[in-house]
């Protein structure tokens, strides 16, 4: 079973901790001791604020609501559960990147250690979603 991409960071990030510095997971905040509330709207979040966006963009005109499939109803349900689906996943990409490699890559020096997470993290993307791209490209995709 291969892992999705998206949680590879995260696994990175906890075999560090776990096995290289010995911290453990103790001061990451993922303590499942927080109110059930808190993690069901952690969760929940993204599901909120694309709907949100699609009422926006529906009252600016930019989108029309219908019930086709596609680009009406059946879309829309199929984006949002995907979401709540997938946010587990990229949760992984956070926790590894941002909370994990972030403050740790340039101590004392934030801006510097933001570009090079940003940049290190694009580095994967792109070494990992070349071959996909370069064989779209070749097909005329």
């Amino acid at each position: 079973m291969q892992l999705p991409m998206a949680f590879t960071p995260a696994m990175g990030a906890f075999l560090v901790r776990r096995w290289v510095t010995g911290e453990g997971l103790a001061g990451t905040g993922l303590g499942w001791r927080a109110s059930r509330s808190l993690w069901l709207s952690a969760w929940l979040a993204p599901l909120v604020i694309t709907a949100l966006m699609l009422a926006l963009a529906a009252a600016a005109g930019w989108w029309r609501f219908d019930l086709g499939p596609v680009d009406g109803a059946g879309g829309v349900m199929f984006l949002l559960v995907t979401q709540v689906v997938l946010t587990p996943v990229y949760f992984g990409e956070e926790f590894g990147w941002t909370s994990f490699l972030w403050p740790r890559l340039v101590p004392g020096r934030p801006r510097l250690s933001m570009l090079l997470t940003g940049s290190a993290s694009r580095a994967v993307r792109d070494v990992a979603c070349f071959p996909v791209v370069a064989c779209r490209r070749a097909a005329g995709g």
